[in-house]
């Protein structure tokens, strides 16, 4: 997850070299830049937990239930509760955000690294 991701920051910067000059020209710091960059993956991130959250409530004890019963273990109380599914989709929600946020900033990488050619381009066609 972790590589795609990062695949993907590294992509949408490459993309936006010349809108991140613009809105450094027009004032926006790096940390707002980064930001935006980092609230850019919220939506599927969020959506996609939401999905895989509801998803496990269903199906992550039957599965328990069906490999424990494999090794033998007919009657098992283990279950996974709902509450803890929430809080691991919360944490993950949390984790990718912040990620991407670092992935933003990383030197050679990140958006300060972008804007840093944009002050010294004499011309558009030199930062482009």
């Amino acid at each position: 997850i972790l590589f795609v991701l990062y695949l993907l920051v590294k992509m949408l910067l490459n993309n936006k070299k010349r809108d991140y000059g613009i809105l450094k020209a027009l004032g926006y710091t790096t940390r707002q830049l980064v930001l935006q960059t980092a609230l850019s993956f919220m939506p599927p991130i969020i959506i996609s937990t939401a999905a895989g959250v509801t998803a496990s409530a269903f199906v992550v004890n039957p599965i328990i239930a069906l490999f424990l019963g494999g090794i033998g273990v007919v009657k098992s109380t283990f279950e996974v509760s709902i509450l803890f599914n929430v809080i691991a989709g919360a944490g993950r929600i949390l984790f990718e955000l912040t990620t991407t946020e670092r992935f933003s900033s990383m030197k050679g990488l990140g958006i300060s690294y972008i804007c840093q050619f944009s002050k010294h381009a004499k011309n558009q066609a030199d930062f482009i």
